[in-house]
């Protein structure tokens, strides 16, 4: 089970790094870098990432802790499907017109992270504010970080769930870095072809996901899930 999450967070992480590529890009072309050298610089931007995917790995973990505790075999399977399956239909949208899935009850929260960020943004960046401003940015409203957390919902243990987090954060990096390192160097030409595979690429990891939620005791693919009720087989010498 550590492989479909350590595979699947980090497909889902570069299907969908075109998606934070457009909505954090211009955050990422607005960190406030001193004037350092080359190494200085990684390390900064390295240290903002690891932020985000630190608030990505806590997420996973939390929603495996809710999971273990409140959801069965069954019902993770049944995640798993409907996860897929929205990843295949938001495939299918993927062209119109991006918008941000902001939830009405946290609207004070999210102003909250804006401001610390707006905050972050306005003084050069050190060790510490480049690793809180990826922390808080990965605090901001996603519709794919959400979609994210729901198919870690699918995975039984926390540590499944934590890791398929930590990979799908991984996962975004190589575009966010180099978005970071030469962002402006990009060609539109490479930016529109990376755009036409990114819905082939979400379609791909919609698939496994309903694939593992089928249980067809496929292994690595769709691994057999004991489920309520099922006797476990255990071989003796």
């Amino acid at each position: 089970m550590i492989s479909a999450a350590l595979i699947g967070g980090l497909l889902m992480g570069l299907a969908g790094s075109l998606h934070c590529a457009g909505m954090c890009g211009p955050l990422v072309f607005m960190l406030p870098i001193p004037n350092h050298s080359f190494i200085p610089k990684v390390t900064l931007i390295f240290l903002y990432h690891g932020g985000r995917i630190i608030i990505y790995s806590l997420g996973g973990l939390l929603a495996g802790l809710l999971g273990r505790s409140f959801l069965n075999a069954e019902f993770q399977q049944g995640i798993s499907i409907v996860a897929g399956s929205a990843m295949i239909l938001f495939s299918m949208f993927y062209f119109k017109k991006n918008y941000q899935l902001k939830v009405p009850v946290l609207k004070y929260w999210y102003h909250r992270i804006q401001a610390r960020i707006v905050h972050l943004l306005r003084t050069p960046l050190s060790g510490f504010s480049a690793f809180a401003l990826g922390m808080a940015n990965a605090l901001l409203p996603c519709g794919w970080v959400y979609m994210a957390l729901l198919s870690s919902l699918a995975f039984i243990r926390p540590e499944e769930s934590t890791l398929f987090m930590a990979m799908f954060g991984a996962g975004t990096l190589p575009l966010m870095l180099m978005i970071s390192l030469a962002g402006a160097l990009i060609k539109p030409e490479l930016k529109l072809n990376l755009k036409k595979i990114a819905p082939v690429a979400i379609s791909l990891v919609g698939v496994l996901l309903i694939l593992r939620g089928l249980n067809l005791g496929i292994p690595f693919l769709s691994p057999h899930i004991p489920v309520a009720g099922e006797e476990v087989q255990h071989c003796t010498p």
